[in-house]
Parts: structure tokens; C-alpha cells; sequence
């Protein structure tokens, strides 16, 4: 049972995870310096949201099936 879960989980588009990693510290190192979205709580929830649907929306393009 917990190998096909370990299985399960390398199967999944793991490089998605580390995109929206990346862009989420772009963007709030963005939105810091530039002052926007003073609360940080706020700050981070719409950096996370952004670059979450940003890398879903790139990643359903490039790998749809034809």
C-alpha cells in the first residue's frame, strides 16, 4: 500500500510544485520592494494564488494532449 502511495506521488508533475515555488519568491520580493499590498498576511495569499493559477494555466497549456 505505501508504495503504490510513493508511486502515486513521483507520478504527479512534480516540477510544477518548484515553479510556483520560484515565481511566489519573485513576486514577493516584487510586491516588496515595491510596496504593494502593505499587510503581509494579504501579500502572501495573493502572491500564492497568482503564481499558483500562472503555473496551473502555463503547465494545461504545454503539456495538454493534442
Amino acid at each position: 500500500m505505501r508504495k503504490l502511495q510513493m508511486q502515486i506521488i513521483m507520478n504527479e508533475r512534480w516540477y510544477i510544485y518548484i515553479a510556483i515555488a520560484a515565481l511566489s519568491a519573485l513576486l514577493y520580493w516584487a510586491c516588496d520592494k515595491l510596496q504593494i499590498l502593505k499587510p503581509k498576511p494579504l501579500r502572501i495569499f495573493v502572491v500564492l494564488l497568482i503564481a499558483s493559477l500562472i503555473c496551473w494555466g502555463i503547465s494545461d497549456i504545454v503539456c495538454a494532449p493534442a
